[in-house]
């Protein structure tokens, strides 16, 4: 998860210089259950991009092999052993179990499915992060509990709540976590629970329901160390509980992408007192261009994803932006004006930008960024472009890549 500046540079490093490879099955990543390990060296060498491998899955019943041990040693970055496609019959993973607790670089670690074979995993003194993809209380507490309370280094915890939070609860030790993913909770979030993480730097709590997150419970948040704050699809929330957040004085990474209740008072106020590297505002419909203008204040914003409200056509804050290096921008009115799609000249350090659904972007519009050669990728969706226009977008598009904004 990227959480801060350096996180993001390394992360948009990975994607320029290579795929950006994220998670595979050794079969499906060589394309052949029979290769052996002299053959898996050999392909690494091919195709050094696989360096960049970040997380290694296991699917059905298979277990580990000296071809995994090869790959293991030829990708440094391989980090996560990603165990939710193993088949759900499946009660053996001892065999996986003994082959993490060898390769000392994973610390990251996705459970099975079935929680009566979580025992199996504690004692894995190198896990830092834990991902658990449903989390029932009535099934699994005692194994949770277990398993956690096993983990001393545990600083990450990944948890997609079914039916309560009573997994915060079970956390022996709260104040050693740093990370905590919360996403689709259902239920009513303890303040109280929330709370005793006082050194959490990195809170995920998107897609809540209304009676998980309020305004109330993010007004009550006691989390003085938070850097990073995801609120993605929380249309309950309103400007009062945003503009709540100034208290965080150290928040840097701010995502509120599709609430859609939050307009321009709120962001005039987190502009004035908090600095960002990180701010996702897309799908905020209630945002307009007078929210926005106070961009121009945020000197060190690295990445930026805006728009929703469909009348947005003036960026001129975009010339105070010159840090910039990520950009997406949907549900436009950018035409060619001068304090329009022009301004993103002005960007000299850009490496990706994503332009969606803005119908006022004709050929003579984009050609104003002919002269945008930094860039890496340039998307640009449902415009008003011809054959010529999208000559100068391939142009400007040295690489295809899947855009992260």
């Amino acid at each position: 998860m990227i959480t801060q500046e350096h996180a993001l540079n390394a992360a948009l490093s990975n994607i320029l210089n290579g795929p950006f490879v994220a998670q595979f099955s050794l079969e499906r990543l060589l394309k052949d259950p029979s290769t052996k390990a002299e053959t898996v060296a050999a392909f690494v060498k091919q195709n050094p991009e696989i360096k960049l491998l970040q997380s290694l899955g296991f699917e059905g019943r298979q277990i580990p092999d000296e071809r995994h041990d090869k790959l293991i040693e030829l990708c440094p970055n391989i980090k996560r052993i990603h165990l939710l496609s193993c088949d759900r019959s499946r009660r053996n993973f001892k065999p996986i179990v003994n082959w993490i607790r060898r390769c000392t670089q994973i610390d990251s670690l996705w459970l099975p499915l079935i929680n009566e074979c979580w025992p199996q995993f504690a004692g894995l003194t190198q896990i830092r992060e834990l991902n658990i993809h449903e989390w029932k209380t009535s099934d699994s507490r005692l194994e949770y509990f277990n398993l956690v309370e096993s983990l001393p280094n545990l600083t990450a915890v990944h948890c997609k709540p079914q039916n309560d939070l009573e997994c915060l609860e079970l956390i022996p030790l709260p104040r050693q976590i740093k990370l905590l993913k919360l996403d689709f909770a259902r239920d009513k979030c303890s303040r109280t629970a929330l709370n005793c993480f006082s050194n959490l730097e990195d809170l995920d709590l998107s897609h809540n329901t209304p009676e998980s997150l309020s305004d109330e419970i993010l007004q009550s948040l006691a989390l003085p160390s938070l850097t990073a704050l995801k609120l993605t699809s929380n249309s309950q929330l309103t400007n009062e509980g945003i503009a709540s957040l100034t208290r965080f004085t150290h928040l840097t990474n701010l995502q509120l992408s599709f609430c859609k209740n939050i307009g321009d008072d709120a962001l005039c106020v987190l502009l004035q007192y908090l600095d960002f590297s990180i701010l996702s505002l897309n799908g905020c419909s209630k945002i307009t261009e007078r929210g926005l203008s106070h961009l121009e204040s945020q000197k060190n914003l690295f990445s930026l994803a805006i728009g929703g409200g469909e009348d947005i056509c003036d960026i001129s804050f975009m010339q105070s932006l010159q840090n910039l290096k990520m950009l997406f921008i949907e549900n436009s009115q950018l035409d060619g004006t001068e304090n329009s799609l022009p301004m993103l000249t002005h960007l000299k350090k850009l490496a990706l930008l994503a332009i969606w659904n803005a119908p006022c972007i004709d050929d003579i519009a984009v050609s104003a960024l002919r002269g945008m050669t930094q860039l890496v990728n340039f998307q640009l969706e449902n415009s008003g472009i011809t054959l010529e226009g999208a000559a100068v977008v391939n142009q400007l598009t040295k690489k295809k890549i899947i855009w992260i904004g």
